[in-house]
């Protein structure tokens, strides 16, 4: 859907420790759940640049209201053209795919966004966050403290369960 909005720079932020060192690795897990983690690859590619990074669980309200919603509708994969208005305040996005664009490359480059859609230090030569999102050479291990260890065996329970289900 973002690519048939004209997005060609995607930022992706995710509540799951694991499975954005996963997908930064572009190393996944064995068994069942190689094949959704593979489809998500494949789809992550389509676009010029995208990066995989982390937020908050509270940061991330928008997934969970979604989630809450999603609880009234049928089995199966429902689509939202546009978010929702509660989340947007007034749910008017249409044409905005080329704003949205702008805004991802410019935060990638660590620019600011210009009205004239131009960013200020131009092109997409050294992007902001390829090391620090991407570059596995120059990553330092970081070792999860025991609350985050916990959060990491969830996450790969339900990257499982997702796997199984998706199989059904």
């Amino acid at each position: 859907m973002a690519s048939d909005l004209g997005i060609t720079h995607l930022i992706l932020e995710m509540d799951s420790f694991l499975v954005v060192h996963m997908l930064q690795a572009k190393k996944g897990v064995e068994g069942l759940a190689w094949t959704l983690f593979s489809d998500i690859l494949h789809l992550l590619r389509t676009f010029s640049e995208y990066h995989v990074q982390h937020t908050f669980r509270e940061g991330n309200f928008a997934a969970d209201y979604m989630v809450a919603i999603g609880q009234n509708f049928s089995h199966g994969i429902t689509m939202f053209p546009e978010p929702p208005v509660e989340l947007t305040g007034n749910g008017d996005l249409k044409g905005k795919g080329e704003d949205v664009n702008n805004e991802v490359k410019a935060e990638l480059q660590g620019n600011e966004v210009r009205t004239d859609g131009k960013e200020e230090n131009g092109g997409l030569e050294n992007p902001k966050g390829v090391e620090e999102y991407g570059d596995d050479n120059n990553k330092e291990e970081r070792q999860p403290d025991e609350e985050t260890g916990i959060k990491l065996k969830e996450a790969k329970k339900k990257l499982l369960w997702m796997s199984k289900r998706k199989m059904n």
